[in-house]
């Protein structure tokens, strides 16, 4: 369970909150029947800034004021959380946008609802390379964030194949582990760059100790695609049948979350030092710099397409059997607020 944050009240907040509580409340109504009680919703996640939103909405009372009850269960890991799913012990949660897809195709009932978080994976050198381009890659030893079968990692094989002319699984050598051990690969000299995700690249860049040439995203979408959402937020098919006005009182909680996130900066650095752990100003305001503009503000038909092409790209390119089936069926925006 979250540590209980403890944030500073202010005259500009209440104020915050209260207009964006009254102009959100036409947007979702109380989930609360006739008989009066709050639903309870059981939302996993794995514990990072992706969900700060949940963390925030949680101590805020923005769920409660919507007659929702959201009793958080962290994982320690995204392998676990998924079990989670397929056993039923969960009702909503947020995860790789690819696996609920590759869950709902393998016949797990549940939907990719919302994009918790847009792909923020920025190739690092150590800050004294001479490497500049993704292109002199080629040939190197490169970390690789995740395993064989995550989506970062899978659409970083798709850029290095589709834009730079290489494979870095034939043309080079590839390891993978997690971004922590990676970052100290890198300056062993044990690897020549590696793909990383925050915290991890904002403790770096910090420090001074990396530069980055490159993030796989935005890379996909200057080349005419899609900047993936890599992150989702999912609900099984029973709570979304039994109670869709639940569903969409939380993304409305949700979203009144990310706003005021994206505006307060006292209330984001209280979340990063309580809920991470991170004490150095440098880096918490680094990340207050790369996160909150990477929290989805919108969901339509639009956004489903873009990222069912960006994962046929990812299929494309991967080799390994990761996403065979996107099916459409795995999305939908009925309950986006309006």
């Amino acid at each position: 369970m979250f540590g209980k944050a403890s944030f500073t009240s202010s005259v500009f907040f209440d104020g915050l909150l209260l207009v964006l509580s009254a102009s959100l409340l036409i947007m979702g109504s109380d989930a609360r029947g006739a008989e009066g009680q709050p639903v309870t919703i059981r939302f996993g996640h794995v514990q990072s800034t992706t969900t700060f939103p949940l963390t925030f909405a949680i101590e805020r009372g923005l769920f409660k004021r919507r007659g929702l009850t959201v009793v958080p269960k962290p994982y320690a890991d995204f392998g676990p959380l998924y079990i989670g799913h397929r056993s039923g012990e969960i009702d909503m949660g947020s995860g790789g946008m690819a696996s609920i897809v590759e869950l709902h195709a393998r016949g797990v009932p549940l939907k990719v609802i919302w994009g918790s978080s847009r792909m923020n994976n920025d190739i690092l050198v150590r800050a004294d390379s001479p490497t500049k381009d993704l292109g002199q890659l080629k040939g190197k030893r490169i970390g690789v964030l995740g395993g064989p079968s995550s989506s970062s990692a899978n659409m970083l094989m798709g850029v290095l194949q589709a834009y730079y002319g290489f494979d870095p699984r034939k043309d080079g050598n590839v390891q993978y582990g997690a971004s922590a051990l990676l970052a100290a690969l890198l300056q062993k000299g044990e690897v020549e760059a590696f793909m990383s995700n925050d915290p991890i690249t904002a403790i770096e860049l910090a420090k001074g100790r990396v530069k980055s040439i490159g993030e796989i995203g935005k890379i996909h979408a200057a080349h005419g695609g899609h900047h993936p959402t890599v992150g989702g937020i999912s609900v099984s098919d029973q709570l979304a049948a039994e109670r869709p006005d639940a569903v969409s009182a939380f993304l409305v909680a949700w979203m009144e979350a990310v706003t005021i996130l994206q505006k307060d900066r006292k209330a984001w650095e209280e979340l990063a030092r309580t809920v991470l752990g991170m004490k150095d100003d440098k880096v918490v305001s680094m990340l207050w710099e790369r996160i909150p503009d990477l929290w989805p503000s919108k969901w339509d038909d639009k956004d489903v397409k873009g990222e069912i092409q960006a994962m046929e790209f990812i299929a494309r390119y991967a080799g390994t059997g990761f996403l065979e089936k996107i099916p459409a069926s795995a999305f939908t925006t009925r309950f986006a607020p309006k």
